[in-house]
């Protein structure tokens, strides 16, 4: 895979790409993998993807939300102004309406867990997705995000909370995240919900034209 890779990304500097670097991901504590990257020339950087982790027990916080805003699960008849918010929050997405509608019909969704805030003008302002795991008893939050011009007024928070409450109604029993340690408002947000670290990957890079593959 890393051959592969470093073949193909090579091509695309060839056709004028600009140089740069592979950017890859290691569990901390895969060893075996860590010294693989390192063997080939993959540079480990001060970056993290951090997995979070939230025991759901006992009485969890309800939702609060800024006054007007509202929370509910998408609508079918505003699926593409959800795509127009993911595609805003994560700019540059090629998530599209016939992505987002595939996404919508794999067994493991379920529309009351696809989440909104809704600001009082109506405008969308915050999304999440959730997954429930029933054999395991646990429950992703994947994505979550919100538009720029609604950050810091608590819509993300409120999200969470409701996502945690109605996956324990479901009988989960643990929440997972990840986040990016570049992050530190998604990495603040989770820590303040009762998320705690689990694990961590590290990100290495190799640079266009290094030896060793």
């Amino acid at each position: 895979m890393l051959r592969w890779a470093t073949a193909r990304r090579a091509r695309q500097v060839a056709r004028g790409a600009a140089p740069g670097s592979l950017t890859t991901v290691a569990a901390e504590a895969d060893r075996a993998t860590v010294n693989l990257l390192t063997q080939h020339s993959f540079a480990p950087l001060n970056q993290f993807r951090l997995h979070l982790r939230r025991v759901l027990t006992g009485d969890l916080p309800a939702p609060l939300l800024p006054n007007g805003s509202t929370l509910r699960q998408v609508r079918e008849d505003e699926l593409a102004a959800r795509v127009a918010l993911h595609r805003a929050v994560w700019h540059p997405s090629r998530v599209t309406l016939p992505a987002y509608r595939r996404l919508r019909a794999t067994a493991g969704y379920a529309a009351d867990l696809d989440l909104i805030a809704v600001a009082p003008d109506g405008t969308l302002a915050a999304y999440c997705i959730c997954w429930h795991d029933p054999v395991n008893q646990t429950g992703l939050f994947e994505p979550l995000g919100t538009a720029a011009a609604y950050r810091r007024h608590g819509l993300a928070r409120a999200i969470v909370r409701e996502g945690l409450r109605r996956l324990a109604v479901r009988g989960a029993r643990v929440a997972l995240v990840a986040a990016e340690s570049v992050n530190p408002a998604a990495v603040a947000l989770y820590d303040a919900e009762g998320f705690r670290l689990a694990s961590r990957q590290r990100y290495y890079a190799r640079a266009d034209g290094a030896p060793g593959l």
